[in-house]
């Protein structure tokens, strides 16, 4: 992959854009040469809200480069930037989005990923025919990741346990208003309060961090074997690649109810199942009894009923 050089283009170019929803975006470059050395820069930045709610994107790129060419040798030095926040909100269930069509069913859905990039690669003329080539490279990549989900059951409002039908099944939320006899707890004990709905919310961050790093020498022939022109190519490669992917980290969130400005706490739970709770609220529960209806979004972060 050959990438451009201030020999080949020269001089400064500069565009802007922008767009519905927040979307803006510049992208420009500037290359240049001096006798044998030159230098290329180019960036992109760009902006957007999104056309969903709480979904926002950025991306910050940036690539550099400069070099050295004389007719029996060049030499590059380049580095990549990136810099990017995406934010891809997943599905939303039809009787939401026939409200609003911007609505989002849970959030944030956030993938960052940043990335540093340097190559230096060099090559020689030892003969006519006869070409010794290298190249080494450095990546360092960090991707994160935050996710909000949520889970809605049917619970028995005087034992806060899940309701079960005779069965041993979850009782289904369409089914989860009225009183709770008929139905038993997950020991299969009766019970005797009214069904509730509940939600509980996760604030989900992964992490991963690899290091690529590499070598390689090349001598190529390119001369006449038995009156054929031929090419031979000899090599030898040196790479490694290390990965690092701490557990996933739980984090505290606040849901806001709009409608009543009222803030509350919630249970947050990791990825082995152990809740995180405020120490100011140790037990504290979202229900959606019959008098209301469930209607989102949801998310962790935010509840709308």
């Amino acid at each position: 992959m050959h990438t451009k050089r201030g020999f080949d283009f020269p001089g400064v170019k500069l565009e802007a854009s922008g767009g519905s929803f927040g979307r803006w975006g510049v992208n420009g470059e500037y290359g240049g040469f001096r006798g044998p050395v030159d230098w290329f820069v180019t960036f992109n930045a760009l902006n957007e809200d999104g056309w969903r709610a709480h979904s926002p994107s950025d991306l910050r790129q940036l690539f550099a480069k400069i070099g050295y060419r004389t007719e029996s040798a060049d030499v590059e030095m380049s580095y990549v930037y990136a810099n990017n926040d995406l934010t891809g909100n997943g599905l939303a269930p039809e009787s939401l989005l026939s409200r609003d069509r911007r609505a989002v069913y849970t959030f944030p859905d956030e993938t960052r990923n940043l990335m540093h990039l340097g190559n230096l690669r060099g090559s020689r003329w030892l003969t006519d025919d006869l070409l010794l080539s290298t190249n080494a490279f450095y990546r360092y990549y960090q991707r994160t990741t935050l996710n909000g989900d949520v889970q809605i059951s049917c619970v028995d409002d005087a034992s806060d346990g899940v309701a079960f039908n005779l069965n041993g099944r979850a009782v289904h939320l369409g089914q989860c208003q009225g009183s709770a006899a008929g139905f038993v707890d997950g020991q299969g004990n009766p019970l005797a309060g009214n069904l509730a709905r509940e939600s509980a919310g996760e604030l989900r961050r992964t992490k991963t961090v690899t290091q690529d790093w590499g070598t390689t020498l090349q001598l190529s022939y390119r001369g006449a074997v038995l009156g054929h022109g031929n090419r031979a190519t000899f090599g030898s490669p040196t790479m490694d690649t290390r990965q690092a992917s701490p557990s996933a980290t739980p984090r505290q969130s606040s849901p806001r109810w709009p409608e009543r400005g009222r803030p509350a706490a919630w249970p947050l739970r990791d990825d082995s199942g152990r809740s995180h709770r405020p120490a100011e609220h140790r037990r504290v529960r979202h229900r959606h009894l019959r008098r209301h209806r469930l209607a989102g979004p949801h998310a962790a972060g935010a509840i709308r009923t």
